[in-house]
């Protein structure tokens, strides 16, 4: 185990936990926001053009809604039970059990999110 540590500090220069491996919040948000805005930009039209522009503008402004009530939603639950993260919100609104299963949610949808990205880059 300690040859494989090794190894890995080895391809990580500097290492991972170097001062200079640092970045600020602009930084970090401007990165989040380009890779959210990219992966839309490349897939929207596509989507529009197969759904028709009345389906699609339909279907593009219920999703925005949805999205808008459930961070609402979300900001509320959080913000009433003094919770910082999805994990914490699941644990005091339903018990443990969902407290895991919301664990398990968010490492799926990171899965299949870096998949739509492979399959997107592919396709280019």
């Amino acid at each position: 185990v300690s040859s494989r540590l090794a190894e890995d500090e080895y391809l990580l220069t500097p290492s991972m936990h170097d001062s200079s491996r640092t970045s600020s919040r602009g930084s970090a948000i401007t990165s989040l926001v380009a890779t959210m805005v990219g992966g839309g930009v490349l897939s929207l039209p596509y989507a529009l053009s197969r759904a028709g522009v009345l389906l699609g503008l339909f279907y593009l402004i219920l999703s925005a809604n949805l999205s808008a009530f459930s961070i609402r939603l979300l900001l509320s639950c959080a913000r009433r039970s003094g919770a910082t993260t999805y994990e914490e919100v699941a644990l005091k609104a339903f018990g443990p059990r969902v407290k895991y299963l919301t664990v398990l949610l968010v490492v799926v949808l990171t899965f299949l999110a870096m998949v739509g990205y492979l399959i997107l880059a592919r396709d280019l």
